[in-house]
This record gives C-alpha cells, structure tokens and sequence, in this order.
C-alpha cells in the first residue's frame, strides 16, 4: 500500500456521535436482528466481491415516488454512495439512513449523491423514507440473490434480505472502497464518507 492510500486519522472529520443513536433503542440485543440472522452465508459459492477500480455492475430498481433507478448511471459525474440496507426492521438500518440524511447539506455540498437498496416492499419502503425524511433515491423490492450475484453482497437466508453492504464511487462509476458486513453491524456511515472522499479530492489536486 503506497503512503497516499493512506488516510490520516488527523484529515478525517470528527465522528458524529449522534450517527450512532437509535431512537427508541435501549442498547439491548435486537430480537428481529438476531432472528434474521442464520449464518447461512457460509454457504455462498463462489460469489467475488468488487474490488477498488471495478465498474460498479448495471443495475435497476424500482424508485419509492415512482419511477426507476439506474445504477451506477444516476450517479455518473458525481461521487456517489450506494447502500444495501436489511430491510426497514433493522435499528441499525434505521441510524445509518437517518444519520445519511442529517448529512444532505455536506454531501451536497461535496458533490456526493446517495441511494440506498433494500428487499422490502413498497409500503415498507415508503414508511421508512417517511419516518426518517429520507431526501436521496431509496430503491425497493430487490433480488437480493440477483443483486448478490453481480455484487457480491452477504445474503441471509431466511428470510431472504441482503445484509449491510456499503460502496463509494468516483465519478467516472468506478468502486473506490466498499464495506461488506456479514450480520448487523460494520457499515458505511457519513462522516467516513465526507472525509475518504475529501481525502481523494486533495490527493486528485496534488
């Protein structure tokens, strides 16, 4: 690893605590966390994850408001964030959206667009976009397999949702870091992503 790839904890942004906060949540194991959780990801085949500099795969999905969104193509020209988030159940679902969405002046102002994916239905989907303000395309009713395919994203079996899978992409669409987490935790958060992408910036302007 050249010393360029490396970010300096002292460039980074300071945490935003409140990113972490579940509302309503008592720091207590989560039921449904916990009960959609069988490890049946040790059973995946030979699926490979994409890797720094791949292309991020074509990918459609139905928009919550109506329409579709088209990935990577509604993020090309832009820094873009693209989340797979368990499904509107999952608290720490729940933190990570609303804490992206605290964030939309700073992303905005950075030139960094966000969408989030999950398997859930239309109505599950619009609830949680509800609840939370959610200001950037949220995409509902994935094939969690489909998308695991191309992607490599961890799948749970039963019932079927994709687990937290995070990616960062530069403008021209390409992966320049992704997070995959096999159960509840270890995700992409906004203030990571403020200071990795003003970090590219500067190493780009040098």
């Amino acid at each position: 690893m050249q010393s360029s790839d490396v970010i300096e904890s002292s460039r980074l942004s300071e945490v935003d605590q409140q990113s972490y906060v579940i509302p309503g949540y008592d720091g207590r194991p989560c039921e449904d966390c916990w009960r959609f959780e069988r490890p049946a990801f040790q059973q995946r085949g030979p699926i490979v994850m994409l890797q720094n500099g791949d292309v991020f795969p074509s990918l459609t999905f139905a928009r919550v408001g109506g329409g579709e969104i088209h990935l990577p193509a509604d993020l090309a020209g832009w820094f873009g964030v693209v989340l797979f988030h368990r499904g509107s159940w999952c608290p720490y679902c729940n933190a990570q959206l609303a804490a992206f969405a605290r964030a939309a002046d700073k992303f905005a102002g950075e030139g960094i667009k966000v969408v989030s994916v999950s398997v859930d239905d239309r109505e599950k989907s619009e609830m949680l976009v509800e609840k939370h303000k959610l200001g950037f395309p949220v995409a509902y009713g994935a094939n969690a397999r489909a998308v695991s395919a191309v992607t490599g994203a961890f799948v749970n079996d039963d019932p079927v949702c994709l687990q937290a899978t995070g990616f960062v992409l530069n403008p021209e669409c390409r992966v320049v870091t992704a997070v995959y987490s096999t159960r509840a935790i270890g995700r992409l958060m906004p203030d990571d992503v403020l200071g990795f992408v003003r970090h590219l910036k500067s190493l780009a302007k040098n």
